[in-house]
């Protein structure tokens, strides 16, 4: 048997997000005014598998300087997010990170930001989008 992790995607301002936590980082971006794209480019992993990261972070003049992954805590999606950055940081030179919701709170503490709130406004936002995602697997006793 599997238990599920729920994500509340929609769009914001024509961008589309797949969970509370990318629009909590979107917020971010817009908030420090950084150059990003979301979901602009695709990389084939050494596993055969084709990998989309969430976020690219330019500088003032557009060269690419960080791809960012946003991922929930369940523990699947956790390891598969790491495992994804680990592959991908192989085969660019391009600094690659993972962001938690510990990581969104630094983010939100440091900029003045209610991350719990924004987490809220979202879900209510997109209550009807709410999409599941299998996770990690409930063992039997």
């Amino acid at each position: 048997m599997s238990k599920f992790v729920y994500s509340y995607c929609g769009y914001y301002k024509n961008m589309y997000l797949r969970s509370s936590y990318e629009y909590v980082f979107f917020l971010f971006l817009e908030y420090r005014n950084i150059n990003y794209r979301i979901e602009a480019e695709s990389y084939y992993l050494e596993n055969g598998k084709y990998y989309i990261p969430d976020f690219f972070i330019y500088d003032k003049d557009w060269n690419l300087i960080k791809i960012v992954e946003i991922k929930s805590e369940a523990k699947s999606l956790k390891c598969k997010g790491l495992e994804n950055l680990r592959l991908l940081q192989k085969i660019t030179d391009i600094t690659c990170s993972i962001y938690f919701l510990k990581d969104l709170e630094r983010l939100g503490y440091e900029n003045h930001l209610d991350v719990k709130k924004l987490i809220e406004e979202w879900k209510l936002k997109n209550f009807s989008k709410k999409r599941s995602i299998i996770s990690d697997p409930i063992k039997k006793a």
